[in-house]
């Protein structure tokens, strides 16, 4: 009933963090033991906290390459990227 179709197979990985825009780079800076995680605060907290953030303004450069960042969320940015 149905004719089988050819396999076809796609792999491809990227890693968005601090440390990177690529796999590569994220890579690199672990194995050279690199930490992106840093003491941050937020106005809405009473308390420091431990995270690793993607700098917004890195992010929106980076974005700014493929598309208008302004129609985008953060996290959108990070998937597109």
């Amino acid at each position: 009933m149905y004719k089988e179709l050819d396999k076809t197979y796609l792999s491809y990985n990227n890693i968005i963090s601090n440390l990177g825009f690529s796999t590569a780079k994220n890579a690199e800076n672990v194995l050279n033991k690199i930490s992106g995680v840093a003491k941050h605060t937020h106005k809405s907290l009473p308390f420091e906290y431990m995270a690793a953030i993607v700098d917004r303004n890195t992010l929106r450069k980076k974005f700014e390459e493929l598309a208008n960042p302004n129609e985008y969320t953060k996290l959108e940015q990070m998937i597109i990227c």
